[in-house]
C-alpha cells in the first residue's frame, strides 16, 4: 500500500495559468501553436516541453519536478503543528487540483 503521494509542483492547470498569461502577439508561429495546443489539451509531451518551459522561463526539470508527502508524517491529533498544518493545506490543494484535472480531461462529465 502506498504511503506517501507524489505531486507535481506544476500542475497541468498552473501551466495552463501561466501561458494563458503571455501576450500571444509577441510569440512566433510555432509558440503559438503550442500554446494554443496546450491549451485545449493540457499535457506535457516531449514535443511542447521545451517550447512551453522557454515560454515560461522554468527549466524542464522544474517543470517535471515533484514532490512526496508521507501519509504517515502527518498527525491529525496535533492542530497547533504548523508542519502539520502545512502538509494538510498541500494535500487540500493536491485534491483540488486533481478534481480540476480530472474536469478539465473529462473524467467527472
Amino acid at each position: 500500500m502506498t504511503t506517501s503521494i507524489k505531486v507535481n509542483k506544476y500542475s497541468e492547470i498552473e501551466i495552463k495559468k501561466l501561458l494563458l498569461n503571455k501576450n500571444n502577439s509577441e510569440l512566433t508561429v510555432e509558440e503559438s501553436n503550442v500554446v494554443s495546443e496546450y491549451l485545449a489539451y493540457p499535457k506535457l509531451t516531449i514535443k511542447n516541453i521545451n517550447i512551453i518551459s522557454n515560454l515560461l522561463n522554468i527549466s524542464v526539470d522544474e517543470l517535471l519536478e515533484t514532490e512526496n508527502i508521507d501519509i504517515n508524517s502527518i498527525n491529525f491529533r496535533n492542530k497547533k503543528n504548523d508542519s502539520m498544518n502545512e502538509k494538510i493545506s498541500s494535500i487540500l490543494k493536491l485534491m483540488v487540483v486533481s478534481s480540476k484535472q480530472l474536469e478539465v480531461s473529462g473524467v467527472n462529465k
